[in-house]
């Protein structure tokens, strides 16, 4: 302590005496090593951008170097036709700029990708050292890949919402309908209500009759058929049986049996002769008590009077206990070790086939599905639903709700199906299973399974991208079980798993195999969709965006089957985004996406959230014989109604031209009966048009527009082209120099730039620019300019924005650098015609200074850097008369590259010279 306080006073004191030099102890002192970091922890760049600047924060500037390397799978998804980079080392000396820009440039293909990322990392340092992460993930944003078009043939068309109780908290989960008194029944189960609305106007549904479900334990779900009402009620102990309730269509109580423990769901078989109750069977809180899991089947045939204790039958999966080695293997997943199959079994959801021969049932948790035997009440099998492969093309999803963009990226990661409801249908004499893969967790105080990939150890093998892949912005905050991905027990994961599928699949129920998957298209979709896209993946009680990225996404959740005019449709709800999602499910290996809806308010909290229970109310059960769709929405606590609308199904738009083009470029769409066209759409969004005959119609690109069909709406119907109109948009490579001040140049360049009609430095219009080759752009800054970044507008209405800020800088005038040769100054020869014109080249790092030599001479060159130190002389040696154009590298005497800036330079001949001043950007 006094030896330090003794040496930094006498440095002062040397200081104040003037004493300056290797004699001071102070001077003696080392100089603190350099540091280097990303300034970014992330980066997120379209692909058409061209480009994507990385930039460096450097700090204690001095003689070092650092090697930028891309790294390769399994850190990166891009290839070689994605990035035109693979290692670049960076020089530095003490006058090197605190921050460093390097330029990567970006393959803009036309091919169909995935969300693609690549890491950078800083390696190889010499006399230099990290002051931040080693690693920088860069996002690729594709632009050819489209989501599902809806073809809107049947449409959902919003009626009214109906809340049953305004009291705050109140919930509705299940819905389902009375054809015979035009009734809803609906439960609360937070509030352990059945409710019953009139619903012979649907436009205006009306509460008749609440009732208390307390006294008989609290309620989980509802059915009705022929006028008798059955309630799922589960023990006011969970862990003891539940009971089925009977009621009238009146709300008056009938009958109570008792049943297994948690009756979850309730259904009537489509005869009508028998309900089946999926009884979960949940464990405690602390995991002592876990009854068995069971499925429960209650003889109604002989009408309700009939119904007593006699009638009721519950299966037990204790038979599938001896095959659990087999089951596991086949991928029947079991999540407490020390229990049974049988009691780890949490049955979910059931379906029953139309002839009421069969039934199913989801085993959620287990991420399995149990077929029954209706006729002589058995459980016939269990099987498993397998994983989904994530790092599969067209299999992407958001993970991260830190990164401020959406990207639909493979990631090393699978998730166990796990559906919750579960429909069928039936097509050319083969039944086929839907199910909604919501995923869910056991999260107990004895058994929580729920983990995220920042918070495991990976297993440094399998995954030598760790650290980078356990960052926020990346997998770190994705939620994964802790229960599978260890097959070695080593302690660290080997492989991770999502619960939940983030889609709805169709399965053979013959064959037990999988025959479509949705994949990405929710995510897609609702990242795509205007009406919800400020929302994406947002939870059902806030509208932040990305809030559930991290959890199950858009979480499917219920579901339900139509057949309308022979064509067999699936709407499935999305519990944490909302709204109703429709699909042609007619053939199953090649499903259509119809329509999507969501009746909830993008700027305030409202509307209806938290969407579990689904059904169809057909023509022939409806009050006013119309097709209706009715949704249960749990946070919320409202009945949503969406009527369906049938529109004439498009025909196939004969030709346009061209295939590809800007905002504002003119299209000529070619077929029959467009005479009577009254709107085109380019992907959904309005434009003008012009119809010039009964078989041609000129439309003109809309500044909105993105890749996607063009649909035309006429009096004879809709006509959608088979192949997407590709909009091509502006983009901004780079600009140089990367400041200036007012009245200076700046070069832009780009694509698609050649119909720029307007230019803006920070918002700030330029009054002087010029196109060049549809790609460059050269502006003056203008006048009250500020930094900030650089736009242009296309006539069309395309516009494209610098990824970086331009700086305005003062103006100054031209220096008087000291000199001991009598030369004279440039006012004082009119031997030299013209003032020498600088500027940069936006191809390189370099430089060049355009010189007019009026008689043979020795030319030289100074370069100083604005604090007046000299950097570099160039000598060119005897020159002829004329005009030349001399380079400056952007080097030092050492042949390092200097750091971006203001510079000035002197220009020799015939012993005068002429001074001025130039911008040096960084590396291009």
């Amino acid at each position: 302590m006094r030896k330090n306080l003794f040496i930094t006073l006498y440095g002062l004191l040397l200081f104040f005496l003037g004493v300056t030099g290797p004699t001071s102890l102070l001077a003696m002192q080392p100089s603190p090593m350099p540091q280097i970091s990303f300034k970014d922890e992330y980066l997120s760049v379209k692909e058409t951008k061209g480009s994507v600047q990385i930039t460096l924060l450097l700090q204690n500037p001095g003689v070092a170097s650092v090697d930028l390397v891309l790294k390769g799978a399994p850190f990166s998804t891009t290839d070689a036709t994605d990035v035109n980079f693979t290692r670049q080392t960076l020089h530095f000396t003490s006058n090197s700029n605190a921050t460093q820009t390097i330029t990567i440039p970006l393959r803009n293909d036309a091919i169909r990708e995935m969300d693609e990322y690549f890491v950078l990392s800083l390696e190889n340092l010499k006399n230099i050292s990290l002051a931040g992460k080693p690693y920088l993930t860069v996002y690729i944003k594709d632009n050819e890949r489209q989501g599902p078009h809806a073809s809107k043939e049947l449409e959902l068309e919003y009626i009214s919402s109906f809340k049953p109780n305004s009291t705050e908290g109140s919930t509705t989960e299940i819905v389902v309908h009375d054809p015979a008194t035009q009734r809803l029944f609906m439960t609360s189960a937070i509030q352990n209500r059945l409710d019953i609305a009139d619903f012979s106007n649907p436009a205006a549904v009306k509460l008749i009759k609440s009732i208390d479900m307390t006294p008989y334990g609290g309620i989980t779900s509802v059915a009705v058929k022929n006028g008798v009402v059955a309630v799922a009620s589960p023990n006011a102990d969970e862990q003891k049986n539940g009971s089925v309730v009977f009621f009238s269509t009146n709300g008056d109580f009938k009958q109570k049996v008792t049943v297994g423990a948690l009756p979850d769901m309730i259904t009537f078989t489509p005869d009508g002769k028998k309900i089946l109750t999926a009884n979960e069977g949940q464990p405690n809180d602390e995991y002592t008590v876990d009854p068995e899991g069971s499925i429960s089947i209650i003889d109604i045939s002989g009408g309700l009077a009939g119904v007593n204790q006699s009638k009721v039958n519950t299966l037990l999966f204790t038979g599938f206990n001896a095959k659990e080695a087999s089951l596991l293997a086949a991928g029947v997943r079991k999540t407490k070790a020390t229990s049974t199959l049988s009691r780890d079994f949490e049955p979910e959801y059931v379906t029953v086939a139309a002839d009421s021969k069969k039934a199913w049932v989801t085993l959620q948790e287990n991420n399995a599905m149990a077929e029954i035997n209706l006729e002589n009440k058995t459980i016939t099998s269990v099987w498993a639903f397998g994983t989904k492969d994530f790092s599969l093309f067209g299999n992407g999803f958001d993970a991260s709700d830190k990164s401020k963009e959406v990207h639909l990226a493979n990631y090393p990661v699978k998730s166990f199906y796990l559906p919750d409801a579960v429909a069928n249908f039936k097509i050319n004499n083969k039944t086929y299973l839907v199910t909604a893969n919501e995923g869910d967790e056991k999260e107990y105080e004895g058994l929580n399974e729920r983990t995220t990939v920042g918070d495991v150890v990976l297993d440094p093998v399998k995954f030598p991208n760790a650290a980078e892949l356990q960052q926020d912005y990346n997998l770190g905050r994705l939620r994964i079980t802790n229960l599978q991905g260890d097959p070695d027990n080593d302690g660290d994961q080997d492989e991770l798993y999502m619960v939940g599928a983030r889609s709805f699949s169709i399965w053979d129920a013959a064959t037990k195999t999988l025959v479509y998957d949705s994949k990405d298209n929710f995510e897609f979709i609702t990242a795509t969709d205007p009406s919800v896209a400020p929302i994406f993946n947002a939870d059902n009680e806030d509208n932040d965006f990305k809030g559930r990225s991290r959890a199950k996404g858009p979480e499917p959740e219920g579901i339900t089957i139509a057949t309308i005019k022979n064509k067999t449709y699936a709407f499935i709800t999305l519990e944490r985004i909302g709204g109703v999602m429709v699909y042609d499910v007619t053939n199953p290996n090649k499903v259509k996406f119809i329509d999507y809806k969501n009746n909830r308010s993008l700027t305030e909290f409202a509307g209806d959230h938290g969407p579990e229970g689904i059904i169809y109310i057909s023509e022939q059960d409806s009050p006013d014989q119309k097709n209706y769709i009715a949704v249960a929405n749990e946070i919320s606590g409202t009945i949503i109604l969406y009527g369906l609308k049938e529109n004439p199904p498009a025909r196939t738009l004969v030709s346009f031209a061209p295939q590809k083009g800007l905002p504002g470029v003119t299209v000529t769409l070619t077929d029959k009966g467009l005479g009577t066209t009254t709107q085109v759409l380019f992907n959904g969004q309005e434009a003008k048009f012009k119809i010039l005959s009964d078989t041609e119609v000129l439309a003109t690109v809309p500044a909105s527009a993105t890749t996607g069909p063009i649909t035309l709406k006429t009096a004879g119907g809709t006509v959608v082209s088979s192949k997407d109109f590709t909009v091509l948009q502006p983009t901004m490579s780079f600009f140089a120099p990367e400041f200036g001040a007012v009245g200076s140049k700046v070069v832009l360049w780009g694509e698609h730039l050649g119909t720029t009609q307007e230019v803006y430095f920070n918002g700030v219009k330029a009054a002087d620019f010029n196109v060049y080759f549809g790609a460059l752009v050269i502006a003056e800054v203008p006048e009250n300019a500020t930094s900030g970044k650089i736009s242009v507008l296309l006539a069309g209405g395309g516009k494209a924005t610098s990824d970086a800020d331009f700086i305005v800088v003062p103006a100054f005038t031209d220096p008087v650098v000291a000199s001991s040769e009598p030369e004279k100054s440039i006012q004082e020869n009119n031997s030299i015609a013209t003032k020498p014109i600088a500027f940069p080249n936006p191809f390189s790092g370099a430089l060049t200074i355009q010189v007019q030599v009026t008689q043979q001479a020795a030319v030289t060159i100074s370069i100083y850097s604005n604090a007046d130190q000299k950097v570099k002389e160039l000598d060119f040696g005897m020159l002829k008369a004329g005009q030349h154009r001399l380079s400056w590298d952007g080097t030092d005497t050492n042949q390092a590259p200097v750091k971006p800036g203001l510079y000035l330079y002197q220009v020799h001949q015939n012993n005068q010279v002429q001074t001025g001043r130039i911008l040096k950007g960084g590396s291009l």
